[in-house]
């Protein structure tokens, strides 16, 4: 239990970090809205399937973190612990990416095939932002 209460803050953090990075790099993206079109040309609400799986992180790890007892919090935090876990996080999310390309010729967002491609230097700037947003979240 110590585990699972000490990693909270940082699993409420990257659920707050999915939900804002969904509506701050994936919504605005031109390639995100043409998706969204030729899914409704076909009869899918994707922009509304893509809200489903994206909004909910943040409000579960904030409903997580507020129903958690403060005594349970300060007894079972740690810092290291939760930017190691923030570590490991980004960085096996940005393997699955590159391994979802890989094996399907496609990244999982069309943003990322329009501002970065397979652009070694775009790529390692991106990785490089996120790590420092998730850290700055935790």
């Amino acid at each position: 239990a110590a585990v699972t209460n000490g990693l909270s803050v940082c699993i409420g953090a990257l659920g707050a970090f999915v939900t804002i990075q969904y509506f701050a790099l994936v919504v605005p993206a031109e390639g995100f809205k043409d998706e969204c079109k030729q899914w409704a040309e076909k009869g899918v609400n994707f922009r509304e399937v893509q809200h489903v799986l994206h909004v909910p992180a943040l409000f579960i790890g904030l409903a997580d973190l507020c129903l958690r007892s403060t005594s349970t919090l300060r007894e079972t935090l740690s810092f290291p612990g939760d930017m190691a876990f923030g570590m490991f996080y980004s960085s096996f999310y940005i393997v699955v990416f590159f391994f979802n390309y890989k094996l399907t010729g496609r990244w999982p967002y069309l943003f990322m095939e329009h501002e970065f491609g397979t652009d070694v230097k775009k790529w390692s700037v991106f990785i490089l932002k996120q790590i420092i947003v998730i850290t700055l979240i935790i």
